[in-house]
């Protein structure tokens, strides 16, 4: 049985062979060589033998391009006025990485932080992973909509508990929902 696999592969490659040897570039002709285009290289890529994005002059070694400044309370106000909430949450998380002390004094002085939960619950979730306990809970408590803040009390509070930075015993001081305690005691899916 082995045989006649091995005799019907030999065949039919050979069959195949044949067929699209027309297909194939002369193995004498040195042309089929130079006919292929150069791959391109990626950008992340280095290659030394391509030329730089530009020009190297004595005037602009160690001269970087200026960094785009952006209006970021401008930028928001313009997306809440959009109505553009997705866009809403990753901006202010842009901010925060250029300017976490501007985003938390703006957002101070805003009346109505609802649009924002989304956002400051992905900055106190964001903060609790650097192992920034206190501030994480702090930002967390300024969230307005319950469940989001339940949610990322529960986040913050599974990780700090993973980590052993908080006693089982001190979740019921957080003045968390019962639910939400036993939830985080019992290790359940949500932890």
């Amino acid at each position: 049985m082995r045989h006649l696999i091995i005799l019907t592969l030999v065949v039919l490659s050979a069959v195949l062979f044949t067929h699209f040897e027309k297909y194939l570039p002369d193995r004498n002709d040195s042309t089929h060589l130079q006919s292929r285009k150069p791959r391109t290289t990626s950008l992340h890529a280095y290659d030394p033998l391509s030329p730089p994005l530009f020009p190297i002059q004595p005037s602009n070694l160690g001269v970087r391009k200026p960094r785009v400044v952006i209006d970021h309370p401008t930028r928001i106000r313009e997306i809440i006025a959009a109505g553009k909430c997705n866009e809403l949450q990753s901006a202010t998380c842009a901010w925060f990485r250029d300017d976490p002390l501007a985003v938390r004094e703006w957002l101070a002085g805003q009346q109505d932080l609802t649009p924002f939960s989304p956002a400051i619950s992905a900055i106190a979730l964001h903060l609790s992973e650097s192992s920034d306990l206190e501030n994480s809970l702090a930002w967390a408590e300024s969230i307005p909509d319950e469940a989001i803040r339940n949610g990322t009390y529960h986040g913050i509070l599974s990780l700090a508990l993973r980590q052993d930075k908080v006693d089982i015993e001190q979740l019921d001081l957080t003045g968390l929902p019962e639910e939400i305690i036993a939830d985080l005691r019992s290790g359940a899916p949500g932890d």
